[in-house]
């Protein structure tokens, strides 16, 4: 099961250097496995379009004039968060979820598009085939990102 990591981002151009610099403002990561329930894994369906809503946490943070609002999105954040080996086997499904999965619900059922993995495939894990749906009306995009004024942050002390 793979990892969806977003990483928010100021780009600018440095005064002093001339060059275009990058600096995190905020970061996220979502397993797939957890994206409807933190109780329950869920497998993910190749082919199907799943929707992933990342959180990046609170912040605070000023975007000064001409510097420009970057989101990155990747399937890894070594090594802030673990490495995923991109696969859920039959028996962590059955212990993360603490059910019996029977081998008709991995084909037929529940768990259908599961497969299995072999013991090389375990221990160094499988290559992620990830892509990022975006369009206006079938698979709309965004970050919401609240806007504060300068007097709202002095007259909080913020």
């Amino acid at each position: 099961m793979t990892d969806f990591a977003v990483s928010l981002t100021d780009v600018f151009m440095d005064s002093k250097t001339g060059k275009v610099k990058s600096m995190l403002v905020s970061k996220g990561i979502l397993n797939m496995k957890w994206r409807n329930s933190r109780s329950k894994a869920i497998p993910m369906t190749p082919g199907i379009v799943y929707e992933a809503e990342v959180d990046l946490g609170f912040t605070c943070y000023i975007f000064n004039k001409g510097h420009k609002i970057r989101l990155g999105v990747t399937s890894s954040d070594w090594p802030a968060f673990t490495i995923s080996k991109n696969f859920v086997s039959a028996d962590s499904l059955e212990f993360l979820n603490n059910e019996k999965i029977q081998e008709n619900d991995i084909i037929t059922g529940k768990y259908a598009g599961f497969s299995s993995v072999d013991e090389t495939q375990r221990s160094q894990g499988v290559v992620a085939k990830n892509s990022v749906w975006f369009s206006r009306v079938k698979y709309p995009s965004h970050i919401t990102l609240p806007i504060v004024s300068i007097r709202t942050l002095m007259t909080n002390k913020v």
